[in-house]
């Protein structure tokens, strides 16, 4: 065990067979003695401690000798030549005479610094001699002891063999902490979602080296932060400091991301905001401007046009863009999303390079085509049919509440090419607005999210090429269901957003507005609503960020998926919470709020979607109610 001062800050069993030193002085080298074994040295820099430490044989025994006679002769030789000097200084300066005193103190000066000088000589060349002929000193190791004892390298236990008592031979027993760094011939793991895992040495008998928290068989002896526990002397867990699991923070591309899209939102995005919902019209010349930015193909390859990253750049991006005009946000993730990424993740490498460089450049816009007149929620209940005639399928139906329809180029289209088999019998198709058959209507006049046009996709006999089979013929549902736990992801930001944006207006307008000769800012009940909005949110953004995180993983969404449960979750959640906190914003903004020259009206109005789009919050009750129950 280490002390320092009246803290325990480390333990250090069996080095070598040796016990450990306590102290409760640091900045000291303690000199190693044949029966201590080691040295240590403590010290407090800052919030963590650094210890020193040099595992003991014969010649790093003798090397330590050396190394402290050489400083000891060191400091001998300058505080005889000190002395001396001062003596010196004391004759000139002081005009006293040679005297007996004076003599006296200068040769005792002279006598420490020429043994000094003497021994010095001697330490460094029997130092030399014996690294020389007896071989070098065993290196000093350094560390920190701070948090979960993880950080660089921790105070190492040498790596001992003992003979097990039973099983012919033994077994190799480590004692090593798990936050030591590995020797260069240990490779480091990683976990599939990205987290580091140090190759630590197992104590089993027999065993090859698990992996992460492998399960733990019955009546296994008891498991440790995923070391199994054996009864060999020395082992000893290293104390838990302040070192949490998970990390909730950004990666340093992902902050560049929010940065970059916060800035553009503030330049660009919020100055054309309220002339959009004014006169529910996109604003054209911004779409190209958000193909540069690489927003419009997030997830595909450059070599496709896109700008790489994945569905992790699209809620970041989501929630900025949302949080500045939740018209253009729209539009956005429905073209980015639910037809771009749809398309790259099930297309053909030929579908790939006919679409996808324009998708993403902005020289054209996408939309996804599911909802009909007749069936809203009930998805796989669709009428729209499409059979094959030779090298083309005929596609008859009406698509409605369409994102982006009235101004769309390329529609990813689901309808039946099996009419009696169900959801079986779906297909998905790329229909491109210049086919024989294809119109679409004008755009619907909305309550909310103004600025993103919405209408009809009608087809009469559409003639769609057979190239143009998005998949395979009748497997259009899991590309139906992956696609919409994918659009449940990404729509949940626009609440967010909305959620987000609405807290920032109430604080400034609380400050603002003054009441009975103070800002209502100071009243509780205002402080109340605000203070209950911060956590909302916050807990909305961390359900929504585990719900990418199992996007981004998954091999399959649909029923029986953790993705298709987390989505429906985190959009249920969001969507309602950023409506309880938008109500409360409008309410601290009392009747200016209920003017439409206020931003927070808008907000209000916008935010009345998310419970709505992308399945309804009663649909996303049932499925989590299913998925819980197992029905």
């Amino acid at each position: 065990m280490i002390v320092y001062g009246t803290r325990h800050v480390g333990t250090i069993d069996e080095i070598e067979g040796v016990g450990c030193i306590k102290t409760r002085f640091a900045h000291i080298w303690f000199i190693p003695l044949a029966p201590l074994g080691s040295i240590f040295v403590v010290e407090e820099k800052g919030d963590s401690l650094r210890g020193l430490n040099m595992p003991v044989n014969g010649r790093s025994v003798l090397a330590a000798w050396g190394r402290t006679w050489v400083i000891l002769s060191t400091v001998g030789l300058l505080v005889g030549a000190g002395a001396g000097l001062l003596d010196l200084g004391d004759v000139l300066l002081h005009g006293k005479g040679l005297n007996d005193e004076t003599v006296g103190r200068a040769l005792m000066s002279l006598g420490i610094g020429g043994g000094s000088c003497f021994g010095l000589i001697f330490n460094i060349t029997m130092w030399w001699a014996i690294g020389r002929f007896w071989g070098k000193a065993a290196p000093v190791k350094s560390g920190t002891i701070s948090g979960h004892l993880t950080g660089d390298l921790t105070l190492q236990r040498r790596q001992r063999r003992r003979r097990s008592s039973s099983g012919a031979g033994g077994a190799a027993c480590c004692g090593r902490y798990e936050g030591q760094r590995p020797p260069p011939s240990e490779k480091k793991r990683r976990r599939p979602n990205g987290q580091n895992v140090r190759a630590v040495d197992r104590c089993r008998q027999g065993q090859p080296r698990t992996r992460g928290r492998a399960a733990q068989a019955p009546g296994a002896e008891p498991r440790v932060g995923g070391l199994r526990r054996r009864r060999c002397v020395g082992w000893r867990r290293p104390p838990r400091l302040n070192r949490s699991p998970m990390d909730f923070e950004l990666s340093d591309g992902q902050r560049l991301v929010r940065d970059t899209v916060r800035s553009f939102v503030e330049r660009e995005v919020r100055p054309l905001a309220a002339e959009v919902d004014r006169n529910d019209r996109f604003p054209m010349p911004l779409w190209p401007r958000l193909g540069e930015l690489g927003l419009l193909g997030v997830g595909v390859p450059e070599s496709l046009g896109g700008s790489g990253g994945d569905l992790w750049d699209s809620v970041i991006a989501g929630e900025e863009l949302a949080a500045g005009s939740s018209g253009i946000a729209l539009s956005m993730g429905a073209h980015a999303n639910l037809c771009v990424y749809n398309l790259y993740r099930n297309g053909s490498p030929d579908q790939h390079a006919r679409y996808l460089p324009d998708l993403c450049a902005g020289r054209r816009v996408g939309a996804l085509c599911i909802t009909e007149p007749d069936t809203g929620s009930d998805a796989v209940g669709m009428t729209t049919r499409a059979r094959r005639e030779g090298d083309h399928y005929r596609l008859s139906g009406t698509k409605t509440w369409i994102t982006n329809a009235p101004i769309a180029d390329v529609f990813i289209v689901y309808a039946k090419t099996r009419p009696g088999a169900g959801a079986a019998g779906i297909s998905a198709f790329i229909v491109e607005r210049g086919f024989e058959g294809v119109e679409t209507s004008a755009p619907f006049d909305k309550m909310g999210c103004r600025g993103s046009p919405t209408g009809q996709l009608i087809l009469h006999e559409a003639r769609v090429p057979a190239e143009n089979l998005l998949g395979v013929e009748n497997g259009g549902v899991a590309v139906l269901m992956g696609g919409l736990d994918v659009e449940r992801v990404v729509f949940a930001t626009l609440p967010l957003g909305l959620a987000r944006r609405a807290m920032e207006l109430a604080i400034a307008y609380a400050k603002e507005r003054q009441q009975f000769g103070r800002p209502i800012a100071q009243f509780q009940l205002i402080q109340a609503k605000i203070a209950d909005m911060y956590p909302r949110i916050e807990a909305a953004r961390l359900l929504v960020h585990r719900a990418c995180a199992e996007a981004v993983a998954m091999s399959r969404g649909g029923k029986g998926t953790a993705v298709h449960r987390l989505s429906a979750a985190a959009l249920h959640f969001t969507a309602e919470m950023a409506e309880a906190v938008v109500n409360d914003a409008l309410q601290i903004h009392g009747g200016n709020g209920y003017s439409t020259e206020f931003e927070i009206n808008r907000l209000y109005r916008d935010v009345r979607l998310g419970t709505i789009g992308a399945g309804t919050s009663e649909i996303r009750r049932l499925i989590l109610a299913r998925e819980l129950l197992g029905l």
